[in-house]
């Protein structure tokens, strides 16, 4: 994605980031996160922990000023520090004997934690879960057998995303080569912008990308 300098002074953009990993883990878990990152920057001195925390930083600051902020797909080379800083303070964790054995409470509190996070909660941003199975199932395959049924006739779509699957489909379809799909994205998109273009009756159809961002 192309470089945004102009994110740089949007603090909201800046934020966001952060603000999705808050609504990827939830307030528990991010609060951990956070914790350990401070904790293990005060506890574990040294250029291993400085080089995981600065390139972590970096990342962050790059990827926040280009235009796939806001997508976690992007930003999970920033969470590898985070994550493994929560690992190193849950390692750190006094352990206590259960059953004759030593057992680390904080293994016990982020295991269900992680688990429920990752698999069970109904709210989740950007990924399915048990309760979502289908959130983000974009429906290529009804979209593909509308446009095969509709005949020979010479069709032009619409579709203004830079990344997605619509070849593949319309290829199983037997559709490849047989309709004119454009990708164009134009500059700033917008869902208003994109109904501009297609106004101009180019097009039969127009499909919209999901985003992240309200338009």
């Amino acid at each position: 994605s192309g470089l945004r300098y102009a994110n740089l002074a949007d603090p909201a953009l800046m934020l966001l980031t952060l603000k999705n990993a808050y609504q990827t883990c939830g307030i528990l878990l991010t609060s951990m996160l956070a914790f350990s990152v401070i904790y293990s920057a005060y506890r574990h001195k040294g250029l291993e922990i400085s080089l995981l925390l600065y390139f972590s930083a970096g990342y962050y600051f790059m990827i926040s000023a280009t235009e796939a902020v806001g997508y976690l797909r992007h930003a999970q080379p920033f969470y590898i520090a985070p994550v493994f800083l929560l690992a190193l303070w849950a390692a750190d964790s006094a352990p206590t004997k259960l059953r004759g054995r030593n057992i680390r409470p904080a293994y016990l509190l982020l295991l269900p934690l992680l688990i429920f996070q990752a698999v069970f909660v109904k709210d989740a941003f950007q990924r399915t879960t048990f309760f979502t199975p289908v959130a983000y199932d974009f429906p290529y395959w009804e979209v593909a057998h509308y446009l095969k049924n509709l005949g020979d006739a010479p069709l032009s779509v619409y579709a203004p995303m830079e990344v997605e699957p619509s070849h593949f489909y319309l290829a199983k379809s037997g559709l490849a080569g047989k309709i004119t799909w454009d990708r164009t994205l134009p500059p700033a998109f917008s869902a208003k912008k994109a109904a501009g273009i297609y106004g101009t009756k180019l097009y039969d159809f127009m499909l919209l990308p999901y985003s992240p961002f309200p338009h």
